[in-house]
């Protein structure tokens, strides 16, 4: 159902001369504005930017060459995003641009030459596991007008587990404890 036809329904079923051009032209408004941020949507990551890619290559301090392709500019964003170090720090600051200040515990074997004093211990099992801890379950709500049909009700920390766990490298298992 387009949104022409949602804003037909909800007028009043008299007929008014000329509000069907007014439902018509509102209607192509909002699928434009719904289009747009849907695109939006799928350059949140570097891999299918195009409207954002500019301001990703300002993030990842990449000189813009308009000589390459969309293709390689994507290439050169991809490199630089990937090849940072994805270490706990960068998920801390991750957390930290949605407003949740988190700890992260990285639990590791003991090694010769690897571990120090003062690390965390752990057994085979336990192996390659973040424990994020500090995450504040937000209270939003749905409310009428603010929220729709089919959208996830969760709010930035839900946010947070799902960037989490995109970017988290692949042999890690990442356990969210949330704070009371």
């Amino acid at each position: 159902m387009t949104n022409a036809e949602i804003l037909k329904s909800l007028t009043p079923p008299i007929q008014l001369d000329g509000m069907e051009d007014y439902d018509a032209i509102e209607g192509a408004a909002l699928d434009r504005a719904e289009a747009a941020a849907n695109q939006l949507l799928q350059e949140v990551l570097p891999d299918l930017a195009f409207i954002t890619l500019p301001e990703w290559e300002r993030m990842m301090e990449i000189q813009t060459n308009p000589a390459l392709t969309v293709v390689e500019r994507r290439r050169n964003v991809m490199v630089r995003f990937f090849g940072r170090e994805l270490n706990r720090k960068f998920f801390i600051n991750l957390a930290a641009l949605t407003g949740q200040l988190i700890t992260i515990t990285d639990y590791v074997l003991p090694r010769a030459g690897h571990a120090r004093c003062g690390d965390i211990l752990c057994i085979a099992d336990a192996v390659w596991r973040w424990v994020v801890r500090g995450l504040v379950d937000t209270d939003e709500f749905a409310r009428a007008g603010e929220f729709c049909a089919g959208e996830p009700l969760g709010g930035s920390s839900a946010n947070i587990e799902t960037i989490f766990n995109k970017l988290k490298p692949a042999h890690t298992i990442v356990y969210f404890e949330y704070a009371a």
